[in-house]
């Protein structure tokens, strides 16, 4: 029931909802001694717990607790699905840009033109050659200049920014710490490249060995040129009092039975708007789908804040 089976897709496509129950009620339905419904909520568990459990698994190596963050849903499926993994994950506010469906494509259009280089040198850094660090970033300035002009990029938009990828003698990873000196550093400057490494140690790690000279291990670049940014992602709707784009009521499952969901059209929803789950808040390539205690609001850029 969360789908429009007329008007899919911005009316581009009508779903055959009986070709869907058939099919389920014979691959998974009847195998299982389910009916159709309960087995089609069945599949929706599995997927959420699946998807559920990509995200512990990215979060446990960065040692980070779901419950404390802000789930931002995107891609077509995204708005469908982010009410039942937020719950799997504990988290109680979730964020659908407007052009959801889109988000992806959008992000590569928009994004910054980056190009990375970098040159292995390793050397006790308190004994590295100033001389060759300077002819080492001019190297990597010179093959990033090769790489600029596909771009057409304005000079001013073009920002250069160098680093030294450090670390302590016998660790496995190394940190890359910003050397703002570039093609200038001198040997007056690794006393404080060194000095700095060790602040950013233990501002990042919590610990740092200063009686320890770091270990250089390589240099790079990092050449970013700046493109520009829409001020809004999709199109602002003219109502902020929600019951202005109602258009009408669908049954909708959540798991314990049939309930009225309220079909709101969303392009027409302006920032303040405001909509109270059950609901069903259908864009043109999407479904915010809203179950009983949840809420979405439309804020000034034109996502929808979801909570409860």
């Amino acid at each position: 029931g969360w789908l429009p089976a007329e008007g899919f897709a911005g009316g581009r496509m009508q779903l055959d909802v009986d070709a869907a129950r058939a099919a389920i009620t014979e691959h998974v339905g009847e195998p299982l001694g389910l009916d159709a419904t309960d087995a089609a909520w069945a599949i929706v568990r599995v997927v959420n717990a699946n998807m559920a459990n990509a995200v512990r698994r990215v979060l446990s190596t960065k040692g980070v607790d779901p419950r404390g963050l802000s789930m931002v849903a995107f891609g077509g499926n995204g708005a469908v699905h982010a009410w039942g993994q937020a719950r799997e994950l504990g988290i109680d506010q979730i964020v659908v840009p407007r052009a959801a469906p889109a988000f992806s494509a959008l992000g590569l259009l928009v994004a910054d033109y980056v190009i990375d280089l970098s040159w292995s040198l390793v050397s006790p850094l308190a004994v590295a050659d100033p001389l060759q660090m300077q002819r080492i970033f001019a190297d990597l300035r010179d093959e990033a200049a090769k790489e600029l002009p596909p771009a057409q990029l304005d000079p001013d938009q073009v920002a250069e920014q160098y680093y030294a990828n450090i670390c302590y003698p016998g660790q496995n990873f190394d940190m890359s710490l910003p050397v703002p000196e570039g093609t200038e550093v001198s040997g007056d400057a690794l006393s404080a490249i060194a000095d700095r490494f060790h602040e950013l140690h233990e501002a990042d790690r919590g610990y740092c060995f200063r009686d320890q000279g770091p270990l250089l291990r390589s240099l790079r670049l990092k050449v970013v040129g700046a493109t520009p940014k829409p001020s809004r992602v999709a199109a602002a709707g003219e109502v902020t009092d929600a019951a202005e784009a109602v258009t009408g009521t669908r049954q909708a499952f959540f798991g314990d039975g049939f309930v009225e969901a309220t079909v709101y059209d969303g392009p027409r929803l302006a920032a303040g708007a405001v909509v109270d789950g059950p609901a069903l808040v259908e864009e043109p390539f999407t479904v915010l789908v809203l179950p009983p205690g949840q809420t979405a609001t439309v804020d000034e850029h034109g996502n929808y804040l979801v909570t409860g």
